[in-house]
């Protein structure tokens, strides 16, 4: 009889603690999900996922999926993030006694090729010449580069190109030549353009005070030298032109017929009254004469000044 007893009292028990069971899961729900590539379709693994407003963590197995068990009915953000991805969330809710699935798709981040910093300054100082930066590849997969410049004053970027392998850096050497700064602060940006898309890097260097030795004409697209190199016959004048080296150039040449009436129409405050050789040589070699804004013709063997000139490239 006692024995008899005893077994009723554990029964009991038992049935206590299996009815406090199924009330629990009558008064509460479970979230079952699942995180998949949004490109690929394939399940993404250790993917952070946070159940807002409560709190609750956890990451995705090697199949993609997750779950959060005895969740309190009502409305849930499933917040998802890892990195290289660009984060996702999705609103679930919770119904007492049932289980709430949720698929949600998280995108992979472009893959660039990154720089590791904003500014490349040579600053003032004359002696820096050459400064560094790194890029940086962070991303997944191994990725094609290029540097895309149009900078006359950059005179190297070294590598230029190439390929750069995930999770490595390389660096990116650049070289300026100071006699081509303008005035004071000289800007330009180099692209580092890459599989996906591109980065960049600002380069600012400063030229000082001190006036150029050239003059801009835009409408020719050229560069004019702000004084004569002397009077000479033709032949010394385009001898002169073609090996002189100037304000960090050595591409100088005569201007043409065209060229030295654009400067005398644009530029006036620097040239005399004087007769300037052009390019143009036949039997007999032009000048300008720019006291009347005449082109005229003699012997290649007299003398005129010279005004170099060079384009200006694109």
């Amino acid at each position: 009889m006692i024995k008899n007893l005893g077994f009723m009292v554990l029964m009991s028990i038992a049935l206590i603690g299996c009815s406090k069971d199924i009330e629990e899961d009558l008064t509460t729900g479970d979230i079952v999900g699942s995180v998949s590539d949004v490109t690929t379709g394939e399940p993404v693994a250790i993917v952070n996922v946070v159940l807002q407003p409560s709190g609750k963590s956890t990451v995705t197995g090697s199949d993609g999926s997750f779950s959060f068990n005895g969740v309190e009915p009502g409305s849930y953000t499933i917040e998802i993030n890892k990195e290289g991805y660009i984060s996702n969330n999705k609103q679930v809710t919770v119904v007492a006694g049932e289980i709430s699935p949720v698929h949600i798709l998280i995108e992979r981040i472009p893959a660039i090729v990154t720089v590791d910093r904003d500014v490349l300054d040579f600053g003032y100082n004359s002696s820096f010449n050459t400064l560094s930066f790194s890029i940086v590849n962070r991303s997944y997969e191994n990725l094609s580069w290029s540097i895309e410049e149009n900078c006359d004053w950059i005179t190297e970027v070294k590598p230029s190109s190439g390929v750069l392998k995930y999770g490595k850096t390389e660096t990116i050497v650049v070289k300026i030549n100071r006699e081509r700064l303008d005035k004071y602060t000289n800007k330009t940006v180099l692209v580092v353009r890459s599989s996906n898309g591109s980065s960049q890097i600002n380069i600012k260097a400063d030229g000082g005070s001190k006036e150029k030795p050239y003059e801009i004409v835009s409408s020719a697209n050229i560069m004019v030298m702000r004084s004569d190199i002397g009077s000479m016959p033709w032949s010394e004048a385009k001898s002169a032109c073609d090996n002189l080296v100037s304000a960090g150039y050595s591409d100088w040449r005569l201007p043409t017929r065209a060229e030295i009436a654009q400067i005398h129409n644009e530029v006036d405050d620097f040239l005399y009254s004087r007769s300037y050789w052009t390019s143009e040589r036949y039997s007999s070699s032009y000048y300008y004469y720019y006291y009347r804004g005449t082109i005229d013709k003699e012997s290649p063997l007299n003398e005129n000044y010279v005004i170099p000139v060079r384009t200006i490239k694109e």
